[in-house]
């Protein structure tokens, strides 16, 4: 790409004083527009000057110099689109003046919907790479979309879950011993409009994140919570400086960090921001209170009291949402081949600890009593030969855990509620059908068969807002089960419904080659077959009258502005 003419950047400097991370956070805190450019080492997998485009301090558009993480690339890696399709797109590609998404999308190769993820999917990626730069040059000019001409449909990102994961691939050491430096042993707490969600954290994180939700606790405390150290430092770092989190820094003892579980390396000297007049972008600061010193007529304020969260209650709280991922033998703390009295030894044992009379407060008496449930439950399981057979043929199957176990119920009533819906649309009860279809789907959506009785309700009501409703819920279960010629037939129908014959007629082949017997599928392809050899007028009279007069869709629109590439 060719770098237009560009006025002097508002800021600039380099990643080694100000790591990418506080520059993300600094746009996104004060909800900047513009573009941040960067400039990759030359001769490496990332040489060249790439673009990133903010919107209201919300990464909308990227570009990167080496074409990394193409837009068919994304689909084929998540499962969008098969790969060999993707061969016969790129020398269609090479033939034409469409664009890619235009191309993949009339091809039938996916959706629009999935258009739309793969280049959310894509903003993330090309800016997960800029991590590993190190000490690049970075630019910003505020209010400048050097990628303007370049155009294509823009999907805003939060930048708060690129951060935490760029943050967690590529730590800027330095940076994280400079923040918790400053906050020691100080508590941290969540703001209350802390917002986690944009995060998109991992199971491993929610431990940690229960920790400070019960309340204030230290940096040393979330370690001791962790099965990573370090990662609890690298989650402590990015609360504090993307300002979800707060350190009471008042009455404070000690600024000794909490110990890094890394191996201690001298911290690279930071490199000056480049051109002279243009201010760097400062870190946002890691905490909501001053740091300044207490006047020495004021006496200080007591240190934060001990009981401030009662430990054991969430010591407690913390085990027991472990144990909802654990079999019953991981909750003994035993191997599947425990003899009876090693299952009876190691109940005794935990009960001891974890029997709800042994709680030092009437808090931790509470959530005693939650982990000792489990571990009461797991004991009667496995000291029962008969229940003990049983349970671990289901833990066989990948059952076993509580987490389990409820989806296994939330399926099986899924399915049960699905049913349900399907009687009452055929007794054409639209009302109470589309109630419990949609219960059934927010039970367990991955069943296609699930979101493909919802599609059938919705498309049976046919107001045209629920016709584009039916056509994405079942668009979902198509690619959840590209075999379900119900699913196939019903898109078919809604495709036909809004005017788009050559959709229509893609799904019905689909619907016939997942089952040879579907009537309705074999109908339609007929009808197709001699329109294509000019028998219009046979086909007239095969065809059912429809109302309405409904002009055809394009694939166009939408994607008149994706990316080529």
């Amino acid at each position: 790409m060719t770098s237009p003419s560009r006025p002097h950047p508002t800021a600039e400097g380099r990643f080694g004083k100000t790591p990418f991370a506080h520059v993300l956070l600094y746009i996104r805190e004060r909800a900047l527009s513009g573009t941040l450019s960067v400039d990759g080492p030359a001769g490496g997998p990332l040489a060249g000057e790439h673009f990133f485009v903010f919107e209201q301090g919300a990464l909308a558009q990227s570009w990167l110099a080496t074409g990394l993480d193409k837009l068919g690339d994304v689909l084929v890696e998540s499962k969008h689109m098969p790969a060999a399709a993707r061969k016969d797109a790129d020398v269609l590609l090479q033939s034409t003046q469409q664009l890619a998404g235009e191309v993949f999308v009339e091809m039938g190769l996916c959706d629009e919907r999935a258009i739309i993820e793969a280049l959310v999917e894509q903003n993330h990626r090309r800016a997960l790479h800029i991590f590993s730069l190190g000490n690049a040059t970075y630019r910003f000019y505020q209010d400048i979309d050097l990628l303007q001409s370049f155009g294509r449909e823009r999907y805003s990102i939060d930048v708060l879950s690129i951060v935490w994961r760029g943050v967690s691939a590529s730590p800027p050491h330095a940076s994280i011993d400079q923040v918790l430096t400053r906050v020691g042993d100080s508590p941290i707490s969540l703001k209350p409009n802390a917002q986690l969600d944009a995060f998109s954290f991992g199971d491993d994180v929610q431990p940690l994140l229960d920790v400070l939700r019960l309340g204030p606790a230290t940096v040393r405390d979330l370690q001791s919570f962790s099965k990573d150290p370090e990662h609890a430092r690298v989650l402590a770092y990015v609360l504090l400086t993307s300002k979800q989190a707060e350190a009471d820094l008042t009455g404070r003892g000690s600024v000794t960090p909490p110990p890094p579980a890394r191996s201690s390396t001298p911290s690279p000297t930071p490199t000056q921001s480049t051109g002279g007049a243009s201010p760097s972008l400062p870190p946002p600061l890691p905490t909501a209170h001053a740091a300044q010193p207490t006047p020495a007529a004021r006496p200080a304020p007591p240190p934060p009291a001990v009981g401030m969260v009662d430990p054991k209650a969430l010591e407690a709280d913390v085990l027991f949402r472990q144990m909802d991922e654990q079999t019953y033998y991981e909750m003994l703390g035993l191997a599947k081949t425990a003899s009876s009295d090693d299952i009876r030894a190691s109940f005794v044992k935990l009960a001891a600890k974890w029997h709800p009379d042994r709680a030092p407060t009437p808090v931790a008496k509470e959530a005693f009593q939650r982990v000792f449930s489990m571990i009461n439950e797991a004991h009667q399981t496995l000291s029962d030969d008969t229940m003990r057979t049983r349970y671990n043929r289901i833990a066989s199957d990948g059952g076993g855990t509580p987490a389990a176990q409820r989806k296994v119920n939330a399926m099986l009533e899924a399915a049960t509620l699905a049913q349900k819906a399907d009687i009452h649309l055929k007794r054409r009860d639209f009302v109470e059908a589309e109630k419990l279809a949609r219960e059934a789907v927010a039970l367990h959506r991955e069943d296609p068969s699930v979101l493909t009785v919802l599609g059938a309700v919705l498309l049976e009501r046919g107001a045209p807002e629920l016709v584009d409703e039916a056509i994405a819920t079942i668009t979902e279960a198509v690619t959840l089960s590209e075999k379900n010629d119900r699913a196939q037939t019903l898109l078919a129908q809604a495709y036909k419904r809004k005017g788009d014959a050559a959709k229509a007629l893609v799904h019905f082949k689909l619907a016939l080659e997942a089952n040879p017997k579907n009537i309705d599928a074999a109908r339609e392809v007929r009808l197709a077959d001699i329109r294509a050899r000019g028998g219009g007028d046979a086909a007239k009279k095969d065809e059912p009258a429809k109302g309405g007069s409904e002009k055809p869709t394009t694939a166009g629109g939408l994607f008149s502005k994706l990316f080529k590439r």
